[in-house]
């Protein structure tokens, strides 16, 4: 009988990687490592090509994220995991494992406050209190089409999310103390987004039917939303990519 090409152990035995992120420094790499249907958190040497497995047991891990200062956050079977390195060894602190699994994280750029969403509501963690803050917004925050949920600005004064809303998708930009700042009003959908600079981002907004997309820039401290480009595509759009944001804040790659 003939013997086939590849065999199912085979198939099987094929590894993934995704979600690869630089540490702060430059040194090393996460990612998310699926082998066989098991999703582990890894940290790669850059320098040694040495990987070791971070996260522990078999819950997949769904989202991963640096600290400034080197420490790693990140969710394993819906619970909210930080891990920190000390002699080479890392060592995890639970840090949320209530009844509604974790969905979304980023540390701020500028300190070590951490935001994540559960249960459809945005948090910030700010060890400096220490405390906890449920932040307000208008509706149930989450991601659209596998689009980020939510993203700091660059100086970390406030975080862009995503949120649904009487069955509409929309965008607000929310102030970690409490309020929001920004938020938007259409029947579009709203994303992907990304900061220029502190008080400037760019998103993009697709019609229901993707057929046409503008892209947009709000200018936060006027409150204002200015188009800059449009698609109009009558046999539909295809994906959109985040924009790439030039270090002078005044330009973007869309």
């Amino acid at each position: 009988m003939r013997q086939p090409a590849i065999t199912l152990e085979q198939v099987l035995a094929i590894t993934y990687f995704s979600g690869h992120a630089w540490a702060p420094d430059g040194s090393r790499i996460a990612y998310i490592l699926d082998d066989g249907g098991r999703y582990s958190l890894r940290v790669v040497d850059v320098r040694t090509a040495r990987s070791v497995e971070v996260s522990d047991g078999d819950a997949p891990v769904t989202a991963l994220d640096w600290g400034r200062d080197g420490g790693l956050a990140y969710v394993q079977g819906g619970r909210l995991i930080v891990a920190a390195q000390a002699d080479e060894v890392w060592r995890r602190a639970e840090f949320y494992a209530g009844p509604d699994p974790v969905t979304a994280l980023q540390w701020s750029p500028a300190d070590g406050r951490l935001a994540y969403v559960t249960g459809g509501r945005l948090w910030v963690w700010d060890p400096e209190g220490p405390s906890v803050r449920d932040l307000t917004v208008p509706g149930r925050v989450a991601g659209l089409d596998h689009q980020a949920t939510l993203t700091w600005a660059p100086d970390g004064s406030v975080i862009a999310v995503t949120f649904e809303e009487e069955q509409r998708w929309d965008l607000a930009v929310v102030d970690p103390a409490g309020g929001v700042r920004w938020r938007s009003r259409t029947e579009s959908l709203e994303g992907p987004f990304t900061w220029l600079r502190p008080d400037r981002m760019l998103f993009a907004r697709p019609s229901v039917g993707y057929t046409v997309r503008e892209w947009c820039v709000l200018d936060l401290p006027a409150g204002t939303v200015r188009m800059l480009h449009r698609e109009d595509e009558p046999e539909g759009l295809g994906a959109a990519y985040e924009a790439q944001a030039h270090p002078d804040g005044r330009r973007a790659l869309l």
